[in-house]
């Protein structure tokens, strides 16, 4: 098969490996995020929860990686002999969701980041520090999600393209709702020191990260599909 930008993947079965791919990077970038995220809900409720900020951490770390990567694409196209690696595209809705969600994942960095102090602060200084940017990188997902949702719909009033594009939009979104209901949950009550809602808190991380996971996946064959019919 081939990728996005006309390199062959090899694939076997369900896995792709196209190392010399752009697409297939940025979609492998995403799928290591979210896969860090479900992985660090997991620890998070183990015996060992210590170690969950840092697995969380290293995913927004990818997680912003892959998103530059989209809108690094979203700037050039497939011509990456001479890159821009900033540029604002007016009338874009693929440049507007992907610099919306490189905001997000920014945001995600500094939530994430604060967080592996989280002992040392206060219910006032988590609610500022990691709250508040929690919440701004979700709405930041959440807009960026519903922009590409919107995008494959063939009209408001019309029936959308069932496919690959539509399917991958609709689990961003789907996991960006998942993110969205986390952040509320993980808002600490100032009296208790608690979270709000500790299950909406991990259940809304790890469902949002499996979202984001196969959403992610669905962009290797979709690439290669796109590239094969371009040479058609």
């Amino acid at each position: 098969m081939l990728a996005g930008n006309g390199r062959r993947i090899p694939s076997f079965g369900p896995f792709f490996f196209g190392f010399g791919s752009f697409t297939w990077w940025v979609a492998t970038l995403f799928m290591i995020g979210s896969f860090c995220f479900a992985i660090g809900t997991v620890i998070a409720v183990s015996t060992a929860p210590e170690a969950s900020g840092i697995v969380y951490f290293i995913g927004s770390i990818f997680f912003t990686m892959a998103g530059y990567g989209q809108l690094l694409s979203a700037i050039n196209g497939t011509d990456f002999e001479r890159p821009r690696f900033w540029a604002r595209i007016p009338g874009s809705v693929d440049w507007k969701a992907s610099a919306i969600q490189s905001f997000g994942t920014l945001c995600f960095n500094v939530s994430t980041g604060f967080a592996l102090a989280f002992a040392l602060l206060d219910p006032q200084q988590a609610n500022r520090l990691i709250w508040s940017p929690d919440v701004f990188g979700s709405i930041a997902f959440l807009w960026s999600s519903w922009l590409a949702f919107a995008a494959v719909r063939a009209s408001w009033h019309g029936k959308p393209r069932r496919g690959a594009t539509w399917a991958t939009a609709s689990l961003n979104l789907l996991g960006s709702i998942f993110f969205g209901l986390s952040a509320i949950g993980a808002f600490i009550v100032p009296d208790t020191g608690d979270f709000f809602n500790v299950a909406a808190a991990n259940g809304g991380t790890f469902l949002g990260a499996l979202c984001f996971f196969f959403a992610s996946w669905l962009m290797w064959p979709e690439a290669a599909k796109l590239a094969i019919d371009e040479e058609r």
